[in-house]
């Protein structure tokens, strides 16, 4: 399938993409939840239309999106964040693994400087809260993701040059034993998953790629096969090579060749999740195609040069206005008057000037909101008559929700500010959020928007 934008589909660069113009995405896993298929990344904390630094040092947070048929997606927004592990060392939050459902719960698993947290949900598409308040493992602990074996047991592999398996116990946040160190292929660096395919396991991996100044093998996912769980996995065969897009002045990024994968089935149909370079050769996409699994037990090797994704024609994606979480504020599909600013952590917001705003394509309504949430900060002491409003299909399209925004004292001394939509607004339409006010700052920006997202049901009054 071509190059996937919301809403429109780009002809020109055949693949198999699954990342819209608003959105960066890597290191995919996938479950099926409720009779869909979905896909949870991780996030280059940069778009297509707002493309900030050169390395994954941005990773902010988790993505999830779902489908049904291949022809469209739901786009859930971001699930969970870095500022949801307040212990982890770093700013960014590599490869993991979310929405694993257990106890009428879902879980989540993370990497931040090669610690391990464990996070839960009511939902699969978050918010996840942490389980723990401290990492589950500190140990070699990178590229966690869950394997459940025929007899419902969980466990978590993980590592990084080293694999470790641990069975989890039902509570879903401890471990059960010790880790045990399994035997693999030489050539493994990261990106460990295990599956069950006809009684056999299999044991995917990343030979690595491009690492600063470390050089590993040409990238390739590669997979190793054995009748027990802990192996050994000895003989490897070639999945996928990886590919890799220079820039256009012809260099390949340092961390070029990243390679992450997860295999599922799914109505009876096995497929593949993995990652893509950019034609920039910096930023990443995710991949989805069917993988063939032959009778021998082989596995069809996928070229992502020529592979052309799951299904032919149109792919449409919407976005959940009613985000678990939250939509943040960078996924947008056109800017006017509306400047990026680090905030804190990695998180960018946007530096609103008067009737600037921000455009969000396709965002379904589904049977109705009643309610908002949008998170904004100020630095400004002179703003006077400060709002932010909800308008569709234009910036000066029907008005649906507006709240009053004032000084907070500091550009990340956020408040999330909530409001009852004007009516009941239904089906799926392009969102504006819009800025107004007077007295802005010497650049004439007024105020910050970080994140929104909308209610079924409006906010209760407190009197």
């Amino acid at each position: 399938m071509p190059l996937l934008f919301l809403g429109t589909v780009l002809s020109g660069w055949a693949d198999c993409t699954l990342s819209p113009n608003y959105l960066f995405n890597s290191d995919p896993t996938m479950h099926v939840i409720d009779g869909q298929l979905w896909l949870f990344t991780t996030h280059d904390q940069t778009s297509e239309m707002f493309i900030k630094g050169n390395d994954w040092g941005n990773m902010y947070d988790y993505h999830a999106l779902s489908t049904k048929d291949f022809h469209t997606w739901v786009d859930h927004g971001s699930i969970l964040s870095i500022l949801d592990t307040p212990w982890a060392k770093g700013n960014a939050l590599w490869d993991g693994d979310a929405g694993i459902a257990a106890n009428g719960k879902y879980y989540a698993y993370t990497t931040s400087q090669f610690e391990i947290g464990v996070l839960v949900s009511d939902n699969p598409a978050g918010p996840y809260k942490d389980a723990l308040g401290h990492p589950m493992i500190t140990q070699n602990a990178c590229s966690p993701a869950v394997f459940r074996d025929d007899d419902g047991t969980a466990y978590l592999i993980y590592g990084w040059g080293q694999v470790y398996l641990v069975k989890l116990k039902p509570n879903m946040i401890e471990m059960a034993g010790e880790p045990v160190h399994l035997s693999v292929p030489k050539d493994f660096v990261e990106s460990p998953i295990m599956t069950k395919i006809n009684g056999k396991y299999y044991f995917t991996y990343s030979n690595g790629g491009m690492w600063g100044e470390q050089k590993f093998p040409k990238p390739q996912i590669k997979y190793s096969v054995s009748d027990h769980l802990l192996g050994p996995f000895t003989d490897s065969k070639l999945l996928q090579d990886i590919q890799i897009n220079p820039d256009g002045q012809g260099f390949v990024h340092k961390y070029a060749g990243n390679a992450h994968q997860d295999l599922r089935c799914y109505k009876g149909q096995w497929y593949f999740a993995y990652n893509r370079d950019s034609k920039d050769g910096i930023h990443r996409h995710v991949g989805v195609t069917k993988l063939e699994v032959h009778a021998d037990g082989t596995l069809g090797v996928i070229d992502p040069n020529t592979d052309k994704g799951v299904v032919e024609g149109p792919i449409n994606f919407v976005l959940d206005a009613f985000a678990p979480y939250k939509r943040e504020a960078e996924e947008f599909h056109a800017r006017q008057g509306a400047d990026e600013e680090l905030g804190g952590r990695q998180d960018y917001h946007f530096k609103m000037k008067n009737e600037g705003f921000l455009r969000y394509n396709h965002m379904d309504f589904g049977q109705g909101a009643g309610g908002y949430r949008i998170e904004v900060s100020c630095e400004n002491p002179k703003l006077e008559n400060g709002k932010v409003e909800f308008r569709l299909d234009a910036p000066n399209g029907t008005l649906i929700g507006e709240s009053p925004v004032v000084c907070t004292g500091g550009k990340t001394n956020y408040v999330v500010l909530t409001g009852a939509t004007e009516r009941l607004v239904g089906g799926i339409h392009d969102l504006f959020i819009v800025a107004h006010g007077e007295q802005g700052d010497a650049s004439g920006h007024l105020f910050n928007i970080n994140w929104f997202t909308f209610t079924k049901n409006a906010p209760s009054i407190t009197k």
